[in-house]
């Protein structure tokens, strides 16, 4: 059996609560880099746990299992199966009045170990964006504060948390979702900032938390004129590769955002086309939640782009080591 390189840069999500056949064919045929659980794959944690084993046990090389887990409005793994985790926001105002970063980081443990019981090894959290603009649609809450200084110190003590309990996180939304007045699962933002701004507060979390070695980020699907005049985050050389990997710094993995998502998709229609470009541009693994149907079409694109060359051959094993050192990490594949 022959698997393309490319399988390992592919996370992808499905329908139901047990392995559907197409994405074990997909798993089979082109040794997938990992999954993605929604909330209509959970029914209960036994469920849970034997859906996961089932997909593992498929799986040639093991795979990274990823939710969406950062409480308030964004937590998968909840009512009614699980409590109401108190949102970043909610947490943040309760800094210095009832909440230390110790507690905060045994927070982020405790969450973490709900998830590993599940099966989960990624979650896509914290949220490293800044509570910046009050009429933004889809962050507000879920960022820690306005403060950007804030931001990073609890959001890298519950990602500490997360990690003591065998979970990566993934600081989201590079390079910054924070002061966004559009919602990028339904159209393209904009963020119209001059770059001493964005150095001086979208960026801000992300350098410490490069500086603190978090071992993954997830791209934002946002345009930022003074980082790249055409081009979102998610498929920008600019941003992925010349400020995120050469100037800060980054050698972890990186994640796209949804590539059904509005956001991305107003920018290149055709789902193929936005993975070849983010790969390109410095992207690590490719997350594509939904449009189950394409997936075998959007597999065979990138094994045909590949052998091409339309798919940079180097970008691609440069990336295919950092998603084995992510399972190396989490002690699924041994060195």
């Amino acid at each position: 059996m022959s698997f393309s390189p490319v399988g390992q840069l592919t996370m992808l999500g499905f329908a139901g609560y047990e392995m559907p056949a197409a994405l074990a064919d997909l798993i089979d045929r082109y040794d997938i880099g990992g999954v993605f659980l929604f909330g209509p794959n959970i029914a209960h944690a036994a469920q849970v746990r034997a859906l996961v084993t089932a997909l593992q046990d498929r799986a040639a090389t093991p795979l990274l299992v990823a939710i969406d887990q950062e409480g308030g409005r964004v937590q998968q793994w909840g009512p009614p199966h699980a409590p109401l985790l108190p949102s970043a926001r909610d947490l943040g105002a309760r800094f210095d009045r009832d909440l230390d970063l110790q507690q905060l980081q045994d927070h982020g443990q405790l969450m973490g170990e709900t998830l590993a019981a599940l099966g989960v090894n990624v979650d896509f959290a914290p949220v490293l964006d800044v509570d910046s603009c009050a009429t933004n649609p889809i962050i507000g809450d879920r960022a820690f504060s306005a403060d950007p200084a804030r931001v990073a110190a609890m959001a890298l003590a519950w990602a500490a948390g997360l990690h003591r309990a065998g979970v990566l996180s993934c600081g989201k939304h590079f390079p910054g979702h924070g002061d966004t007045q559009r919602d990028s699962h339904v159209e393209l933002p904009h963020v119209n900032l001059d770059r001493a701004r964005l150095d001086a507060v979208e960026l801000a979390p992300f350098r410490a938390a490069i500086a603190a070695n978090l071992p993954t980020l997830m791209s934002a699907h946002v345009v930022y004129p003074a980082l790249d005049p055409v081009n979102p985050a998610t498929t920008s050389h600019a941003i992925c590769t010349e400020l995120l990997r050469n100037e800060l710094g980054f050698q972890g993995l990186l994640f796209t955002d949804d590539l059904a998502m509005r956001g991305i998709r107003d920018a290149s229609d055709d789902l193929l086309d936005a993975c070849i470009r983010a790969i390109n541009a410095g992207c690590d693994m490719l997350l594509s939640c939904t449009e189950h149907d394409a997936h075998p079409a959007l597999l065979a694109g990138l094994d045909a782009a590949w052998h091409s060359g339309k798919l940079d051959q180097q970008r691609v094993a440069e990336s295919v080591a950092r998603v084995r050192a992510a399972k190396l990490r989490l002690g699924l594949i041994a060195a």
